[in-house]
């Protein structure tokens, strides 16, 4: 996905500590065994959309690597959803700020209803989409009201 971009090691973990605003991510030395801890707690889950939820929010919270770290938390995301044949979730322009807010109540006040919430009616509005006129269609290409 970023192989365009080798100046940022793509595939690589973070070798520098990385913030947003006022959030500092897991330190670089500590990447790989709180990945490791939050993948146990990952396979205990059953498949489907919590596990998937959980595993975005695991590579948003961490950020293991320079750049990318938003793309790759949604693609396995996404892929969790895919292998059980749930609808994919996308998270458009106009709801951004949402998805934000909800990740960052769950960082900080480990609110986990609210990025459940967010998460699914997302869900639900990928699956009411219509994909089909990318130049107009749907939620994906306007501002909510």
């Amino acid at each position: 996905m970023l192989a365009e971009r080798p100046e940022i090691g793509p595939g690589e973990f973070k070798i520098e500590p990385n913030r947003a605003g006022y959030a500092e991510f897991v330190a670089p030395d500590l990447v790989e065994g709180t990945l490791r801890e939050g993948y146990r707690y990952l396979d205990s889950l059953p498949s489907g959309f919590h596990r998937a939820v959980f595993a975005m929010f695991l590579v948003s919270e961490v950020h293991p690597f320079a750049d990318g770290n938003g793309r790759v938390a949604r693609i396995l995301m996404n892929s969790e959803l895919s292998a059980v044949g749930e609808q994919r979730i996308l998270v458009p322009i106009a709801s951004r700020d949402d998805y934000l807010q909800a990740l960052r109540g769950m960082t900080h006040n480990r609110n986990a209803s609210s990025l459940v919430r967010v998460m699914a009616a997302l869900q639900l509005e990928s699956s009411e989409d219509n994909f089909s006129d990318r130049a107009t269609g749907g939620f994906w290409h306007t501002e909510r009201a």
